[in-house]
Parts: C-alpha cells; sequence; structure tokens
C-alpha cells in the first residue's frame, strides 16, 4: 500500500528496488530532489576511416562488428552502461547513413551485437562507395543507476560471466583471443588511434 511505501526506510526501499532508485523513491515521497550522479562520459565510441578493400557492404559490417567489441571493451573497464546505441556510415557523394535506437540500459557485447544486426539489416542499397564508419554507445549510467528486472536476473549473470571470460583472456593473451565471429574479416581493422582530448588506454583500446 502506500502507507507501508511511506513507512519504509530508505534502506528498505533501495533493497526492494535493487538498485539507487530506490533511494531516490524515498526522496520523492518526502518532496525531496533525488541526488542523480554526473557521469565523467556521456558516451563513447569508435570510428574508423576503411581501407579500399573494405569499402563495401561486407566490409563495413565487419568493421563495424570490430568497432562494436572494441567500444564494449572500453566501456566495461569503465564500469558503465549504454542506453543507446548508434552508427554512421560516410558515403561519396551522398549523405551519411545513420541509425540509433534506444536499449535496456547494458554493456553486454551479445545484446548490443543484437542490435546492431538489427541496423544492417536497413544498410542501403547503393552504389556509391562507402568510406568511413562508426560506432557509439551514448545514454551511459552506472548499474546502481538502473533498476533490475527480477526476470532477468540469472539470463544477465550469465551474459556477465560471458563478457568477463571474453574480457580477461583477450586482456591476458593479447587482443582478438577470443572475439564474436561477425568481426572475423576485420581483426586488424581500427588499431588505436590518439585522438584530441582523449589519452587511449593501451590495455583496452590497442
Amino acid at each position: 500500500t502506500v502507507e507501508q511505501l511511506y513507512a519504509a526506510n530508505r534502506q528498505q526501499l533501495q533493497t526492494a528496488w535493487g538498485s539507487i532508485e530506490g533511494e531516490r523513491m524515498y526522496d520523492k515521497l518526502r518532496g525531496l530532489e533525488p541526488y542523480y550522479a554526473k557521469n565523467a562520459r556521456s558516451s563513447l565510441g569508435h570510428s574508423h576511416v576503411l581501407p579500399p578493400e573494405q569499402r563495401n557492404e561486407a566490409g563495413v559490417k565487419a568493421v563495424m562488428h570490430r568497432l562494436l567489441q572494441k567500444a564494449c571493451m572500453r566501456m566495461r573497464s569503465y564500469d558503465l552502461l549504454a542506453s543507446k546505441i548508434g552508427i554512421k556510415v560516410k558515403f561519396r557523394d551522398i549523405p551519411s547513413w545513420r541509425m540509433e535506437n534506444a536499449v535496456s540500459p547494458t554493456d553486454s557485447t551479445l545484446q548490443l551485437t543484437e542490435a546492431l544486426e538489427s541496423f544492417l539489416q536497413h544498410y542501403p542499397k547503393t552504389k556509391h562507395e562507402p568510406f568511413a564508419v562508426g560506432v557509439s554507445f551514448s545514454g551511459l549510467v552506472t548499474a546502481d543507476e538502473v533498476a533490475r528486472d527480477l526476470f532477468q536476473i540469472e539470463p544477465l549473470e550469465n551474459e556477465k560471466k560471458l563478457n568477463q571470460a571474453i574480457d580477461t583472456l583477450n586482456l591476458k593473451f593479447g587482443k582478438n583471443t577470443i572475439y564474436f565471429g561477425g568481426a572475423h574479416a576485420a581483426l586488424k581493422a581500427a588499431p588505436m588511434r590518439i585522438a584530441f582530448g582523449h589519452i587511449p588506454d593501451l590495455l583496452v583500446e590497442e
């Protein structure tokens, strides 16, 4: 009931919600403005100018998968989750093709790969040559800022273990020790670049 909800203390609501959202509800019930932490990062991603041999639909898709897998590993190193994914393909002589969509906050390579695949099904049918691609994650949040779905806890834990295993093996034995198959034709694509305003992490961005 509403009375029971109001009578619950801050810790009880935090436990019931399974996240910091419970504490925010406690404040809202009392007319207080909840505290929202600001992440130092609001978005992250990778882009790449395609070599001549990959300036085709197959090359675009392979490099996109490579960029997404790099970005996922980097995002996990910051302990962040993405709530939006976007892609971009630049063509010669015609406007760029872009797609963007909201997702349930996640750092799962598997889930974000599924989102990427749904985008790529709409790849434009054109004779114009693609020459650059990019993948970006935005709406970044921490796990504490996300309410848990009780029906998804076990599947998410399994994916978390999978992601941890992939990251551990790649950090220990070198990049591309293990990867999702969509990136197979672009394993040497998108090497680390030093961009203005961003100091790369040599362990996760090589």
